[in-house]
C-alpha cells in the first residue's frame, strides 16, 4: 500500500498572490495531472493526508477550500482520507512550548497547527500505514515546504522499509538554484525523485503486493 501527502496545496490555486476560484487555463496540463494523479491514487486505495496550511473553519480555510470546490481538479483534496493543518515551513507544531514563547501565544497557534504527537498518530493509524511500501509528497514549494515535509517524515515517521519519493512535476517551484541544493540533500537522505508515471506504477504495484 502507498501513502500520498499533499502539502499546502492552495499554491496551486495561485496565479501570482491572487486566489483564483476556477481552472488556471497556463497550468491546466499540470493541475490534470495532478487529478490524474490523486484519482488513481484514491481508486487504488491509497490514502491521502491533505496537508493544509490553515484549518478548514478559519475563513481563509473557507475561501481556500471554495477555491478547491471551484474547480474540478482540485474538488478531490476535499475528499481526502485525512486532513492536518501544518505550519508554514512544511512541518508540525512541535509538541511542547518553546522557551520563551507566551503562554496565551502557544495557546493560540495549539488551536491551529497539528502537533508533532497528532500527526504522527494520523501517519500510523491510516490505513496505509500498516503495510505501506511507498510514501509520495507533492504540493508547494518543493523547495522550502515540501522539502521540509519529507525531510521530517524521513527523521521522524519512515518505516525501515518505506520507500519516500517527492513528485516534481506535481510541485510548485519558485527558484531553481535552491531546488538544485535542496534536491541534493533529499538524494543524500535517500528521499528519491519519481515522474508522475512511475508513481502510478508504484501504486499499482504497492497495491499487488496487498493484494
Amino acid at each position: 500500500m502507498a501513502l500520498v501527502n499533499v502539502i499546502h496545496p492552495y499554491t496551486y490555486k495561485l496565479k501570482g498572490d491572487s486566489l483564483v476560484l476556477g481552472p488556471i487555463s497556463e497550468y491546466e496540463e499540470r493541475d490534470k495531472q495532478i487529478y490524474t494523479f490523486l484519482s488513481q491514487a484514491q481508486e487504488m486505495g491509497t490514502t491521502i493526508v491533505h496537508q493544509r496550511d490553515m484549518p478548514a473553519r478559519s475563513f481563509r480555510g473557507m475561501v481556500i477550500d471554495l477555491a478547491f470546490l471551484a474547480d474540478p481538479f482540485y474538488n478531490i483534496l476535499l475528499d481526502a482520507a485525512s486532513t492536518v493543518t501544518i505550519t508554514p515551513l512544511g512541518l508540525p507544531l512541535p509538541d511542547r512550548r518553546k522557551k520563551g514563547l507566551p503562554i496565551e501565544q502557544w495557546k493560540e497557534v495549539k488551536q491551529i497547527y497539528t502537533s508533532h504527537s497528532q500527526l504522527e498518530r494520523v501517519m500510523r493509524t491510516v490505513p496505509a500505514r500498516k503495510t505501506a511500501d511507498y510514501t509520495f509528497f507533492i504540493g508547494d514549494v518543493l523547495e522550502n515546504c515540501v522539502a521540509n515535509a519529507v525531510q521530517y517524515f524521513h527523521q521522524f515517521y519512515r518505516g525501515q522499509q518505506e520507500q519516500v519519493y517527492y513528485v516534481p512535476e506535481l510541485c510548485v517551484s519558485l527558484d531553481e538554484k535552491l531546488r538544485s541544493a535542496v534536491e541534493l540533500r533529499l538524494r543524500e537522505n535517500k528521499i528519491k525523485t519519481c515522474t508522475v508515471e512511475q508513481a502510478l506504477q508504484l501504486l499499482g504495484k504497492g497495491r499487488r503486493k496487498r493484494a
